[in-house]
């Protein structure tokens, strides 16, 4: 964001395993060390979340683990030579169990009671930390992934180095107290936090991921059912300051949707590389709406910033929301009536492909008008008033006395027809003409 000049003010975040939204701000924060307080970036915020997010899970996991080791520290030792019988077994059955209790006194045999205790709150550390050792992986990036596959063995190293002579619940507890450790110095150690688990995400990520899997699964589905003619999909750009909001990410979408899709196709109708990137490029597209786009202007950019994030989505543009409007809130006015550059706008959008189509979304304008655009949109348009070439357009004519001669030119003005009655205009509707009559000239009695 930075590289397009753009200084994020709050960025949304999103937990990936629970679909909860958080929003984080740019803001000074005073911190112990820091009185005189520090600017604090979202993407900095976005990092303090997802450390303390692991430290906290590791925390609750060590808290546990520290109650098992208690009641270890308390009780193996009275009990140890017991404990070294049943290891010598080359089989423990549970009669060789309950002849080794009940041989011990009393005061052994709660000892004995809480180390089996003391075990079973290390299993559950063990069984927390893998699902949670499982979450990590799959929130990491490569370097994060190699860490934790480190620790990861180190940990089988450990176990298998404990587990050579019987079970040891104290071996056991330094195998799962390395394997914690390792994850922690793996958050607290992270320079700029490149190798903390990204469990929270900005929603502009998140949203790429998910929505690119259905957009590409609804292209496949359609593609295997309708072939080149299959319907294509084109993604809309939501107004600015919502999630794929801009070029750069409605781009990032489409691109991540196509390879999907290609790689779908490629498996499911044998396709090419080639023509399954054809296909994806046929069936995934974006609709460029301007008026959206608009919006940014709020956060002071100029007209040129419009033109070059239609630079940017141009070559993925099939479809064009040709609306207008002043950049500040979320209105649809024809082209014309706001300040969006247009002229530039459609050049860029043009240079790529010359079969996009433009539409005026004018709900909103007849509801608040009463009347049509279409006249405004012709001439924000420029278009031209007649097919042939070298003729007037709508902007020169638009308000003026051209628009009485507009509909059959000059010599054959509609307004003249509909005055004076001349022309076949005039005429009875059962020839083909405009005046209404409850009875049909030809039936009935004769005129005379």
């Amino acid at each position: 964001m930075y590289k397009n000049g753009q200084i994020p003010v709050q960025m949304v975040v999103v937990n990936q395993n629970t679909g909860e939204m958080t929003g984080v701000r740019r803001e000074i924060k005073h911190y112990p060390g820091e009185p005189e307080g520090k600017m604090y970036s979202p993407e900095k915020e976005l990092e303090i979340k997802n450390r303390s997010y692991w430290d906290h899970q590791l925390s609750q996991l060590l808290f546990y683990k520290e109650r098992g080791d208690e009641l270890l520290n308390k009780n193996y030792g009275q009990v140890m030579e017991e404990f070294s019988k049943l290891r010598n077994l080359d089989k423990i059955s549970p009669q060789d169990v309950k002849n080794v209790v009940d041989s011990m006194t009393p005061t052994q045999k709660e000892a004995y009671s809480n180390v089996k205790n003391a075990e079973i709150y290390l299993e559950n550390t063990q069984q927390t930390l893998s699902a949670l050792f499982n979450e990590a992986y799959k929130a990491s990036n490569e370097k994060g992934k190699e860490a934790l596959a480190t620790a990861s063995q180190m940990f089988k190293e450990d176990l298998e180095e404990g587990q050579k002579h019987g079970f040891d619940p104290r071996k056991y507890s330094r195998a799962l107290q390395g394997i914690l450790e390792s994850m922690q110095q793996i958050t607290i150690n992270s320079k700029g936090g490149k190798l903390t688990p990204e469990i929270y995400v900005p929603i502009e990520k998140f949203a790429t991921e998910k929505a690119s899997e259905t957009f590409s699964n609804v292209a496949v589905e359609a593609y295997k059912k309708f072939g080149k003619d299959a319907p294509f999909i084109s993604i809309e750009n939501p107004p600015y300051g919502t999630a794929i909001s801009t070029a750069e990410d409605l781009k990032k979408l489409i691109e991540e949707s196509r390879n999907k899709f290609a790689e779908k196709i490629k498996r499911e109708k044998g396709l090419s590389d080639s023509e399954a990137k054809k296909a994806a490029e046929q069936m995934i597209g974006a609709t460029w709406d301007t008026s959206h786009i608009s919006m940014i202007r709020k956060q002071g950019y100029g007209k040129e910033e419009l033109i070059k994030q239609a630079e940017t989505i141009a070559p993925f543009v099939k479809h064009v929301h040709y609306n207008d409007n002043f950049g500040f809130t979320h209105t649809d006015l024809p082209p014309g009536m706001g300040d969006v550059p247009f002229k530039e706008i459609v050049e860029k959008l043009n240079k790529e492909a010359k079969d996009k189509r433009f539409i005026f979304e004018g709900g909103m304008f007849f509801q608040h008008f009463k009347t049509s655009p279409h006249t405004m949109v012709l001439h924000g348009s420029d278009s031209p008033l007649y097919s042939m070439e070298n003729q007037p357009t709508w902007k020169k004519i638009y308000g003026t006395m051209g628009e009485y001669s507009s509909g059959y030119g000059p010599f054959l003005p509609t307004q003249n027809f509909s005055i004076y009655g001349a022309g076949f205009s005039g005429l009875p509707q059962e020839f083909g003409g405009q005046i209404s009559n409850k009875d049909s000239r030809l039936s009935g009695t004769p005129m005379t």
